[in-house]
């Protein structure tokens, strides 16, 4: 368990201390402690990273809050209010870096995993990943799937469902105004494990009395639907995941009828999204890195063909709503 180390910033214990004085003063290096050392190390480099990631990802939220009114002459108090808002978010997404995932369960992402079979494998653990976590909560993901849905009615198609987190969210028949009553909702995803959990939840849910609703394995690529058979739309945190995003919005565009919407909300390519991407690349999480944080989603549902009705930067400048109808 012992090793040679060279001179190089250590931890500030005074065993070591004393080991880097004696070090200088010899000018040669000493036995150590290898594990101890290491994992020091590691605790104070992740303590420095997740620092480092708050203060960046504050500012880019900051910037991209200001950003959205250029022409506006921004006071310090929005400055600082922009800077605070953003803060719970970087925190969030700190401590899913340094500490929600698990090791036990981790697995490398890629390689030669399919989406498929990622989430199958991860069916189990999903929920408290996405609903139940510090980034759930710091980034309202029940608020933001709730607006995301508030416009669903009559037949709807929800693309990438996965455990059904967001049934819980469409509105009630009795909040339904006269002629959007939500009668069907058609739930795909690519995962069998994932839809088993949905239709557990389904159970336990007031809100969907009296709606008809319907699990199927597909490929949002590839659905087979009969054109213009839907009233809506429905994507909640899916379209990074799907390998050709743009061929999944063609196929929304075919089935919906005209007129009908869309209804997405998206990792979108703001400056924090960017870095959450960036944080990609230090998680286990094989999930989490299955998502894209470079798309431009307001360009690509523009490019299917779709009129925008309606868009905002939601989550703290990490997601983008949308809200978009098919030509009549």
């Amino acid at each position: 368990l012992c090793c040679y180390t060279r001179r190089q910033p250590t931890p500030k214990l005074p065993e070591l201390a004393y080991r880097n004085r004696r070090e200088r003063s010899m000018g040669r290096p000493v036995p150590c402690n290898a594990m101890k050392i290491v994992s020091k190390r590691r605790r104070i480099q992740r303590r420095r990273t997740c620092a480092t990631f708050v203060l960046a990802a504050s500012f880019m939220s900051a910037t991209t809050a200001l950003s959205s009114n250029p022409r506006h002459r921004h006071s310090r108090r929005d400055v600082v209010k922009s800077i605070s808002a953003g803060v719970p978010i970087a925190v969030a997404a700190a401590a899913h870096v340094a500490v929600s995932v698990d090791p036990a369960h981790a697995a490398a992402a890629g390689g030669s995993k399919s989406v498929a079979e990622i989430y199958d494998a991860a069916s189990d653990r999903y929920d408290s990943l996405y609903s139940g976590s510090r980034t759930a909560a710091a980034l309202d993901f029940d608020g933001i799937r709730r607006a995301n849905l508030s416009r669903a009615s009559g037949r709807v198609l929800e693309l990438g469902v996965g455990t059904g987190l967001n049934l819980p969210h469409y509105p009630p028949p009795s909040e339904a105004g006269a002629g959007a009553k939500l009668e069907s909702i058609t739930a795909v995803d690519v995962s069998g494990g994932m839809l088993s959990r949905a239709r557990d939840r389904l159970g336990s849910l007031p809100n969907l009395d009296g709606v008809r609703v319907d699990f199927r394995v597909a490929d949002a690529a590839a659905l087979d639907f009969p054109n213009e058979s839907f009233d809506a739309v429905a994507d909640t945190f899916s379209l990074c995941v799907f390998e050709r995003p743009s061929v999944v919005l063609a196929e929304a565009y075919r089935v919906l009828r005209p007129g009908g919407l869309l209804l997405i909300t998206e990792t979108d390519a703001t400056p924090t999204s960017r870095l959450l991407g960036w944080t990609n690349a230090l998680l286990t999480n094989d999930v989490a890195r299955t998502c894209r944080a470079d798309d431009d989603v307001l360009k690509l549902v523009v490019g299917a063909g779709f009129d925008i009705v309606e868009t905002e930067i939601v989550g703290g400048g990490v997601f983008r709503r949308v809200v978009g109808r098919r030509p009549r």
